[in-house]
């Protein structure tokens, strides 16, 4: 591993703010009360949600740590290359990952594009804020 390229505090700094990306996202003001239809449940029926943040927060980082990586190995520097190498992992292996749900789980378009747009936003600004640090 190259660990010459990791810094915990930046993978944190980013795991914040992927965070709140995703804390705004999905809010009644943005596509809150859209995911919950497509979930077909109320909030309630969705499990514990500070086991789920916490699991989401440990998600978050590793990301942060593996975009490091991937910034590191390509030599990749700068907030707008660091956002655009982002773009290409999240297009590579988070969006052909999860379309997947629409053809075997049944997912409506619509939950691919609200889910996957969230990791989108996420990735971007994440990718951005490591590669400013780099």
């Amino acid at each position: 591993m190259m660990a010459e390229n990791i810094s915990l505090l930046a993978a944190l700094v980013a795991m914040i703010v992927g965070m709140g990306v995703g804390a705004l996202w999905y809010s009644p003001l943005l596509v809150g009360n859209a995911w919950l239809e497509e979930m077909g449940k109320p909030m309630e029926e969705l499990g514990d949600p500070k086991k789920a943040m916490s699991m989401s927060a440990v998600n978050m980082f590793v990301v942060a740590l593996f975009l490091q990586i991937f910034l590191g190995a390509t030599n990749t520097s700068g907030a707008v290359a660091g956002a655009g190498l982002a773009i290409v992992i999240w297009l590579g292996f988070v969006a052909t990952t999860q379309i997947l749900a629409v053809f075997f789980q049944g997912h409506t378009w619509r939950h691919f594009f609200i889910d996957t747009g969230n990791q989108f936003l996420a990735y971007a600004v994440m990718g951005a804020i490591l590669g400013a640090w780099r």
